[in-house]
């Protein structure tokens, strides 16, 4: 499986890349102009992947293996705007909420821990 964030351009035109490097399905989120998009990849043969839930900001999933237990994903790309970020943590908040199996989030917050990150 393979992750990327902030693509700036239509996922469908990746379509031919990803199916160059050994992937055959994937989940995406639209992009704004050239501003933000996830595209999550994988192979079929040795992954299932069933959306469970998709914004702007994150793709949900569900991920099996064959003769592993199933497991969740989701895929972040927050926004750089405090309102929307906050959205975004009010939503990863219910889906935690919610979470009985294992769950792995990752990608990027577009925040910082302290004011001397910044650049």
């Amino acid at each position: 499986m393979l992750v990327i964030v902030e693509t700036r351009c239509d996922p469908t035109k990746l379509r031919r890349t990803f199916e160059l490097l050994g992937f055959d399905d994937f989940l995406a989120t639209e992009v704004n102009g050239y501003a933000g998009g996830i595209v999550v990849v994988w192979k079929k043969d040795f992954i299932t992947a069933t959306l469970c839930s998709k914004k702007f900001q994150y793709i949900h999933m569900k991920v099996s293996y064959p003769c592993m237990k199933e497991w969740f994903f989701t895929a972040v790309y927050a926004s750089p705007n405090e309102d929307n970020r906050r959205i975004l943590w009010e939503d990863l908040n219910q889906i935690a909420n919610n979470m009985r199996e294992p769950w792995m989030v990752a990608g990027d917050f577009n925040d910082i821990a302290w004011n001397t990150e910044k650049r």
